[in-house]
Formats: C-alpha cells, sequence, structure tokens
C-alpha cells in the first residue's frame, strides 16, 4: 500500500538575513518522495527538495509525492509566511551650524518592512523622549538615530549616518568680580572666553548700563567707581552668540595720604623710648620696621636701640600706598681727651679753624697771648707753630678759598699797661709754612665785629665797634681782596651795629642779624647784603628775642639759618630762631635746655646726620653747661646728650672736623687749656 505522511510541516519565517531562510518539510511514505514547492500557489522552478531557500516575501507550501510501484500518492503541506524584516535609512540627517540660543531640527527618511520606531543619540547618549523621525536640539556635537523595524515580533535597526551640529557658543571663563580703584589711577577689569570653531569675538564695555564709546577690549581701564559688565559677541558662520559678564563693581577710593609723621621727641638717649604718632588718611597703617599696625592720630612707643629710620606706609584697599620716613637718632655721642693740652690758656676770644688739610688752626685768647697751636687729629694731639705778631680777641676769622686763614682786627690787651687797643692790622696763615704774615689793614680799626667769605672768594667785614677815644659803634663795610691784600670800602649798613651775628646764605647774599647799636640798643632786626650790587637791604621780619653776641649761628642743608642762646645782654638765651631765606622771615624754634636763663657763648654744628650739636654755654648767673645739646630741625625737638664733656665750657672754642667729630678747645672752665673730642 502506497501511504504518505507529513511529520513536519513548513513554519512562518520573519527575519533580515538578505540572504534569505529555509523553509523545511519532513514526510514519510512507502513510495518513493519527490517535492514540489510553490509560492504564492505558483511552482517555484527548480524547487524539488525538501527545503527551499526563500528570499521573498510571500506565502509558501511544498506538495510531497510518493509513487510506488507506479502508485501516485499526493499531498500538500500547510502554508507558511515568509516576511524579509528590512529597515534602511534613504535621507540621512544633516548637520548646521546655529548661533548660540537657537536650536536646529534634524530629520530622518527611512523605510521597513516593518512598524518604524526611531532613537536619537547625541554625542552617543540616548535622549530620552526623542523616538521620532525628526528631532530638534541645542546641543553641540554629533546626532544620530537608530531605526527600527519590528516585523512579526523581530526587531531590525539600522544606525544612521552622523550629523554634527556646531553651535556658536561663547563662554567666559574668568572674569574680575570686584575690584577697588584709587581717585586718580587706574585699575584694570578683564574676562577671558572660549568660543568654538575660528569665530570672530567683539567686545563691549558698560558702565552703570551705559555702553562706553571704544571700550571694545577683553580688559578695560578704569579710573572711576561704578558697576561695569562687558558683552562678549562670537560671529562666525552667519550665526551670532552673546554672553555677558557678571557685574563687576568697583569701588572708587580716595587716596591715601600721610599728613604728618612725627616722632617726639626725635633724638633720644640710649635705653630710651620715643613716641612716634602717624596722621593719615585713605588706608591702614603700619610702621616698619616691626610692621606695627597702627591707628591714625594714635602714638605708639618705640625704644630703639641705634638711630633708626622708621617709615609709615598707608595702604588702600586698591593696593595703592604711600610711604613717610623719620629718622630717630639715638644718642651714643661720646667725649674724650685729647692726647695732650693747647700750649696757651684759652678761657675766651680764641678762634679754631679747620684747613684743609684737616688740621685745626687755634689761635688768640682774652689776654695779650700770640701763641700758635695745630691740632692734629690724627695723632690727637697739639702742636705749637708759629706765633702771630700779636695777640687778639673780638677778632674775626676766615678761611680763603686758597685754605690760607685770615685773622682780622680784634683787640689787644697790654697787660704791662693794662690798656686795650682796637686794631686795624690783619695777618695770614699759611698752612703750607705753618707761619703768620701781615696783610692789608683795614680802613678802620674793628673789633667785636662779623666777616664772611663771599662766593668770590673775597671777604665781607661788617659794623663792629672800636675803642679810644671813647667806644663807637661802627656801620661801615669793607671788602678784602686776596688778590691785592687791600681792604676797600663798600656800602654802609643802614645803622651801626657791634656784636653782630650772620652767615652767607646759599644764594650768595649776606644775612646779618642782631647786635648792639648805639642808637637802637639791643636789635632784633636783621638786614641782607647783596654782593652782586653791593647794597643792603631791611628785612620786615625781626627775630623774637635778642640775641647778643656769644650766639651759635648755623647753616643748614635745606637753607635756612639757625640762631641759637647767646646773650640778652648779659643773661643767657634759651630761645632758637630760624630764618628762613626763601620768604625772609623768622620763626621761634623749641627751646635750648635751660638751667635758669639759658646759655650764652655756646658753639654749635650741623653734624653730618643733619642735626645740630650746641656746646657748653652759661645761663650768665653761676650755672655752666658740660653738655652737648642735639637739636633735630625737622621735628623741632632736643635732646641732650647723656655723656658730658670733662669740663663745662662757655667762652670755648670749636671746630667740626673733616671726619664729622668735633674738637672743643678751652673756654672759661677749670682747665683753659684742656680740649675734648666728640663723637657722633
Amino acid at each position: 500500500m502506497n501511504s504518505l505522511s507529513i511529520s513536519a510541516h513548513p513554519q512562518d519565517i520573519t527575519t533580515d538575513n538578505p540572504y534569505g531562510q529555509n523553509f523545511s518539510v519532513t514526510a514519510s511514505a512507502t513510495g518513493g518522495l519527490s517535492y514540489q514547492w510553490f509560492k504564492d500557489s505558483q511552482p517555484i522552478s527548480n524547487a524539488f527538495s525538501p527545503s527551499y531557500r526563500a528570499t521573498q516575501d510571500g506565502t509558501y507550501y511544498v506538495v510531497v509525492t510518493s509513487t510506488l510501484n507506479g502508485v501516485i500518492r499526493s499531498t500538500t503541506s500547510n502554508s507558511a509566511t515568509f516576511a524579509m524584516n528590512s529597515v534602511s535609512v534613504v535621507t540621512q540627517p544633516t548637520g548646521t551650524i546655529i548661533g548660540d540660543g537657537q536650536s536646529a531640527t534634524f530629520t530622518v527618511v527611512a523605510t521597513g518592512a516593518g512598524t518604524l520606531s526611531y532613537q536619537w543619540l547625541v554625542n552617543d547618549l540616548e535622549v530620552s523622549g526623542a523616538t521620532s523621525d525628526t528631532f530638534t536640539s541645542t546641543t553641540y556635537g554629533s546626532h544620530k538615530v537608530v531605526v527600527t523595524s519590528l516585523l512579526n515580533g523581530m526587531a531590525t535597526s539600522v544606525t544612521s549616518s552622523s550629523a554634527w551640529l556646531d553651535v556658536n557658543t561663547v563662554s567666559i571663563t574668568s572674569e574680575t568680580t570686584s575690584d577697588y580703584v584709587t581717585t586718580g589711577t587706574t585699575s584694570v577689569l578683564g574676562v577671558t572666553v572660549s568660543s568654538h570653531g575660528s569665530a570672530t569675538v567683539s567686545y563691549q564695555w558698560f558702565r552703570d548700563g551705559v555702553e562706553l564709546t571704544g571700550e571694545t577690549s577683553p580688559g578695560i581701564d578704569v579710573t572711576q567707581g561704578g558697576t561695569y559688565k562687558v558683552q562678549v559677541t562670537s560671529q562666525r558662520s552667519g550665526t551670532s552668540a552673546v554672553v555677558y559678564s557678571s557685574n563687576m563693581t568697583v569701588t572708587e577710593l580716595a587716596a591715601p595720604d600721610v599728613s604728618n609723621f612725627s616722632a617726639s621727641p626725635w633724638v633720644i638717649g640710649s635705653g630710651n623710648s620715643t613716641q612716634l604718632t602717624p596722621n593719615f588718611s585713605g588706608g591702614t597703617g603700619v610702621i616698619t620696621p616691626g610692621n606695627i599696625s597702627v591707628t591714625d592720630g594714635v602714638a605708639v612707643s618705640v625704644s630703639p636701640s641705634i638711630t633708626t629710620t622708621y617709615t609709615l606706609t598707608v595702604t588702600n584697599l586698591a593696593g595703592r600706598n604711600v610711604s613717610y620716613p623719620i629718622t630717630v637718632h639715638v644718642t651714643t655721642g661720646t667725649f674724650t681727651a685729647t692726647a695732650n693740652n693747647s700750649s696757651a690758656d684759652r678761657m675766651s676770644g680764641h678762634s679754631a679753624v679747620t684747613l684743609t688739610n684737616g688740621k685745626v688752626l687755634v689761635f688768640g685768647n682774652w689776654a695779650d697771648t700770640n701763641v700758635t697751636d695745630l691740632y692734629d687729629p690724627t695723632t690727637n694731639s697739639f702742636t705749637r707753630v708759629g706765633n702771630m705778631s700779636r695777640g687778639r680777641q673780638g677778632h674775626s676769622t676766615v678761611r680763603l678759598l686758597d685754605g690760607r686763614v685770615l685773622a682780622i682786627g680784634g683787640r689787644y690787651f697790654n697787660s704791662t699797661s693794662g690798656t686795650t687797643l682796637t686794631l686795624s692790622s690783619v695777618e695770614i696763615f699759611d698752612p703750607a709754612t705753618e707761619t703768620w704774615s701781615s696783610t692789608g689793614s683795614m680802613n678802620v680799626a674793628r673789633e667785636n665785629f662779623f666777616s664772611t667769605l663771599l662766593p668770590d672768594g673775597k671777604v665781607l667785614v661788617v659794623g663792629g665797634m672800636r675803642r679810644a677815644p671813647g667806644t663807637t659803634y661802627l656801620s661801615s663795610v669793607e671788602i678784602y681782596d686776596p688778590s691785592t691784600g687791600i681792604f676797600t670800602y663798600t656800602n654802609s649798613m643802614p645803622q651801626t651795629r657791634g656784636e653782630a651775628i650772620g652767615v652767607t646764605l646759599a644764594s650768595g647774599k649776606v644775612l646779618i642779624v642782631g647786635g648792639y647799636s648805639d642808637a637802637s640798643g639791643h636789635m632784633k632786626s636783621a638786614i641782607l647784603f647783596d654782593p652782586a650790587t653791593n647794597t643792603w637791604s631791611s628785612i620786615a621780619s625781626q627775630m623774637n628775642t635778642v640775641h647778643y653776641a656769644g650766639s651759635a649761628t648755623v647753616l643748614m642743608n635745606d637753607g635756612r639759618v639757625i640762631i641759637a642762646g647767646g646773650w640778652s645782654p648779659s643773661t643767657g638765651v634759651s630761645a632758637i630762631e630760624i630764618f628762613n631765606p626763601s620768604n625772609n622771615t623768622f620763626t621761634s624754634a623749641a627751646n635750648l635746655p635751660s638751667f635758669s636763663f639759658g646759655r650764652g657763648s655756646l658753639t654749635g654744628h650741623l653734624l653730618d646726620s643733619g642735626l645740630v650739636a650746641f656746646f657748653g654755654g652759661s645761663s650768665g648767673v653761676g650755672t655752666i653747661a658740660d653738655t652737648a645739646v642735639l637739636y633735630d630741625p625737622i621735628s623741632n625737638t632736643l635732646t641732650t646728650e647723656v655723656n658730658t664733656m670733662r669740663w663745662w665750657r662757655y667762652y670755648h672754642a670749636s671746630a667740626k672736623l673733616n671726619d664729622g667729630r668735633v674738637v672743643i678747645i678751652g673756654g672759661n672752665s677749670s682747665n683753659r687749656t684742656a680740649a675734648d673730642v666728640y663723637t657722633p
């Protein structure tokens, strides 16, 4: 019997394999089996196997035939569907560029056998909800879509090409947040930015919401306070992007200022303290050394062990600062004895002149001695040299430009006869030979007068007095020419003056102050001599105190003149006057430390430190000083040295040495031949 049966029918196929997939059938029969596959009810050519690879969609079945002994029997399988689940992108999404704040829409066109779905990716990350064939984005980077075809429960996907979204963005990576500017100065605000591609970046600054014309750079120089911001614009491929900086608050500050920085006192003894008082505004104050934070007007105490320059620095929040230095001098001055004493009694009326070779010429005395000494600072000793022709006191001394020294006029006391003679004679000392010689005499005998070296090398001789017959005060003036050795009269002073004091000013004019006139008595007035015109002029301003002889007159580095101490007329003066040639005025300064009536017949010198040292002096009522007093012309303060001379002295002579020390010689003391050397 020819039996036939199908045990396994073809099954539905859904595939994305472009080469298709096999249908198969399993049959059993008693005869020989043959097969014929059909697609959509049409026989398929050459499809005679138990399996058939289908590549096209359709309905497939197979007819199985059994042949046995000429008997043919056929049966048809169940139908099975073949579906090719294909998907492809027809139109790819394309890249573009947008401006900051804009968006771009990407589109994909796809075909597929099944139901299509979409999933967009930005920079390879899925975007939630982006499941349409279009996608709108604002994000810089790559954009692509996965298209999926779902057919008969089978999903097949394809990924589109990547489309680049170029966003013309610009961002501020750093910026000034706030700043300060000092009035009259400049502060700088600025930003740094980042942008994509070869963009053209431009800037526009605003202050308090108002556009600043011409301010189109990444930075701006700010000279006034306000609220600043900058608009940054990026231009690229026809798109623009704009971003604004944060508000930058600039606070305008007053410039730091020091109105005064003072020390009281400015000169202190070793181991003592002083008060530094800062007066400032516009910032915080710090005093160095010591980094002392200070408050305006509040004094702080310091105790320097050596002379120290303190600097007050005031700094505002803009970083601007101003500094003001002051020097606190710590006195460590010492007095040492010379190796030997002067060769003669030098009680009063003697002179001490520092020569160009550094030695000090010492001559004259209240009595009739003509003995001359040279003090040599290298050996710290006195050596007697050639005598003058006669002794002198009340004379005047001038060192000429060629280094020789004039001893002019004065008086001679004849100890034998007990008479005093006013002199017109002049002697000249030559350091090269260490001898005296005579030169031309004055036209009139003078004592207690003033003389000074003029800028042209000539010598001005002013006023004074003459004895016998009677005492006559003089107004006459003479000029000595060293090249001829001759004295010549020039215009007289407006009034007579004896015991006057004076100095050649930096301008070349000569200041004459005080003294005594037989017409006016003790004088506070001052006059000026102009050597360019040989004329005299009066000064409206007067000293506040009579300084009659025995005063210390010191020309300071700034051109002002100190007149300190002296007699008024028989008691010591403690007042210090300062003459200012810039306005021809006298002002009172601090008083000398006094005993009871001040200090007469003291001496004074400008030290290398800028301080003025005053030595000795007498009150006129029995008290005599053995100290040095240091005056600071900047702070107008005085300090007395701790160390003292070996003897009290007044009517002494002193000379500043080339190395800055001072030698003090003789004076009305208990040892009239002794000398001390002061080392500041």
